[in-house]
């Protein structure tokens, strides 16, 4: 018992020691790519030495809420420690405490009391924070319930430490599509969770489009300290989380010896630096994907090369690939003309198509704004629109036809060019307003455009929610025509 619980303390330590680490090292590597010098590895250790000794200025406004919340959220992300396998295979001490779930749920406390305190302090963009935070962690929350309900129902348990043995006895369960699925799923979460690009870019100081950091805008010194730690150790464990569980529950200790636990330290490390690398790529290709596009009119264009891929490759997955790859020529051909309808309208609203001349688009024309973010998420394959049911479609397809490495990919190259479409767009509406924006006149929107921007958008959404009886027997029979074309 006295070893697991030194153990139990050991992962603790390590979490707090190393998590800091992680961010210097994300940040300094995408600094490298973007062929900047960056500042050192060791730098989130000097901010945090620096913000410990620094005094606080704490509103007059606030109420205990904003002074307790700090605390919370530096001791939420070490009680999770204490629950998952950071570096042993075998259950410690207090493992059962919680399950998954439960571990989830803690997370999630700590993130409510953010959003509370950065409303207690009556500073505008707290609240503005506040309010995006919200709207970002509603879109993976149902994520996470799927990726652990999903887990829990796989391997018969909700405890982790009996979690990761079932993707490795036998090794073949690794490579199941439901584990593959789940990788995914939840490397997207660690995606919104972590404010990382393409939901927020940690690396931002505009406040008007920040979302995760304008939370402790108002906190300084100690407080702010512990509010940057907790959010360290809160990446570093949904890490150890996605690894040791999910993805590469090996390099664990095996046995209850200390030499063993001290071993398992660089070889977590090692696999931690490894997500790094790919995280990095990830975030760079999502920002290299259309950096040359300077006209967001070029910016939807551009995006038929991608639906053209995806239904080239849903061509390959037999009969039902057909169908499906018939049902996205519809949903895109709609939702691009969707998409050039919104363009429109916000050059009709700017008078430019430079995409670097536009931010703040949400001040200036909310209706224009909202229309091409929704052209945008529709493009881009986000429910409830039809090029989502249409590649939700060729998964399935896919899958059915055991094509897991090729469902695999594309589900990754989809992830990215959505990404890099919400990178711009994002900016577009949401970014801090130029003084030529600002300046912009706001003039009555002709009837026409908005009547032809709710005509367009009718069908975009009808066909993402309900598909007629009459196109279903139509595609059937034009997919029974093409699959002598199309069968190898």
């Amino acid at each position: 018992m006295f070893n697991r619980i030194l153990f139990n303390l050991i992962q603790v330590l390590v979490v707090m020691a190393f998590a800091p680490l992680v961010s210097g090292v994300v940040t300094r590597l995408k600094e490298i790519i973007q062929s900047k010098r960056g500042p050192s590895i060791f730098q989130p250790y000097r901010d945090l030495w620096k913000l410990f000794h620094k005094d606080e200025v704490i509103s007059a406004e606030s109420s205990w809420l904003f002074r307790f919340t700090p605390y919370l959220l530096f001791v939420v992300p070490i009680f999770v420690t204490l629950l998952i396998p950071v570096l042993t295979t075998y259950p410690l001490f207090f493992a059962f405490m919680g399950d998954m779930l439960g571990g989830g749920f803690v997370l999630s406390l700590g993130g409510f009391f953010a959003v509370l305190a950065a409303v207690d302090t009556g500073n505008p963009y707290g609240p503005m924070g506040a309010s995006r935070t919200r709207m970002v962690s509603f879109l993976p929350e149902p994520v996470f319930m799927i990726v652990f309900f999903t887990v829990s129902f796989v391997a018969g348990s909700t405890i982790p430490y009996i979690v990761q043995q079932h993707w490795v006895t036998p090794v073949a369960n690794f490579f199941e599509p439901s584990h593959v699925l789940l990788m995914l799923a939840f490397l997207m979460l660690i995606l919104a969770e972590g404010g990382r690009i393409p939901v927020d870019n940690p690396t931002g100081h505009f406040e008007l489009a920040m979302i995760d950091e304008s939370k402790s805008l108002e906190y300084s010194g100690r407080r702010f300290a512990l509010v940057k730690w907790g959010g360290y150790m809160k990446f570093f464990v949904l890490l150890c989380i996605y690894h040791n569980v999910l993805v590469t529950p090996w390099g664990l200790a095996q046995s209850q010896t200390l030499g063993a636990v001290l071993l398992a330290i660089p070889l977590v490390l090692l696999k931690i630096l490894c997500f790094v690398i790919v995280l990095v790529i990830i975030e760079s290709s999502a920002a290299f994907l259309l950096l040359q596009v300077r006209d967001y009119k070029r910016l939807f264009a551009y995006s038929t090369v991608e639906h053209m891929g995806i239904i080239f490759v849903a061509a390959g997955f037999g009969v039902g690939g057909n169908y499906s790859a018939l049902l996205q020529i519809i949903g895109h051909s709609l939702t691009k003309s969707f998409c050039f309808y919104a363009a429109g309208l916000a050059l009709l609203v700017l008078g430019t198509r430079e995409i670097a001349a536009v931010r703040g688009l949400i001040r200036t024309s909310p209706f224009a704004a909202t229309m091409l973010l929704l052209g945008a998420l529709a493009i881009g394959g986000a429910p409830p629109f039809a090029v989502f049911l249409s590649e939700f479609s060729i998964f399935r397809a896919g899958l059915e036809g055991k094509d897991y490495v090729t469902v695999a990919l594309l589900a990754i190259f989809i992830a990215v060019a959505f990404f890099g479409i919400l990178l711009h767009v994002n900016r577009m509406v949401f970014g801090s307003p130029t003084p030529s924006s600002t300046e912009t006149d706001r003039k009555p929107l002709p009837f026409t455009c908005v009547l032809t921007l709710f005509i367009a958008a009718v069908p975009v959404l009808v066909l993402g929610v309900y598909q007629p009886q009459a196109l279903h027997v139509l595609l059937d029979l034009a997919a029974a025509q093409l699959a002598p074309l199309t069968s190898s």
